[in-house]
């Protein structure tokens, strides 16, 4: 059995949820926002980022956003940079209007 730690990896998952007129915007996302959470995220253990499209059109969530952190203890040195917070989540608004579910869990496998 692997042992778990605050040194384990964790990913970060952001799923946009589903709505009529949904507002996402892939252009401002790939141009403006992830250089955004590289500068200020990839120097606390940000290691690798993703963003999809759902394929299946009835899913509740319409993207996945997941985000992959050395450990747990990168990922709350990141939350505890105040700037860099307000920086990444003050350009949320730029890139969609939709409801975002968060869900923060340490790799196992």
């Amino acid at each position: 059995m692997s042992t778990i730690t605050t040194k384990t990896p964790i990913i970060i998952t952001l799923l946009v949820k589903r709505k009529p007129n949904l507002h996402f915007n892939e252009h401002h996302l790939l141009t403006v926002h992830v250089p955004l959470v590289a500068k200020h995220w990839g120097p606390h253990g940000l290691v690798e980022r993703t963003a999809t499209r759902v394929v299946d059109e009835t899913s509740e969530y319409a993207y996945a956003i997941t985000m992959k952190w050395e450990s747990e203890e990168s990922w709350e040195s990141a939350k505890n940079d105040e700037e860099g917070m307000a920086a990444v989540l003050g350009d949320v608004a730029g890139v969609t209007d939709g409801e975002l579910v968060f869900v923060v869990g340490r790799v196992i496998a």
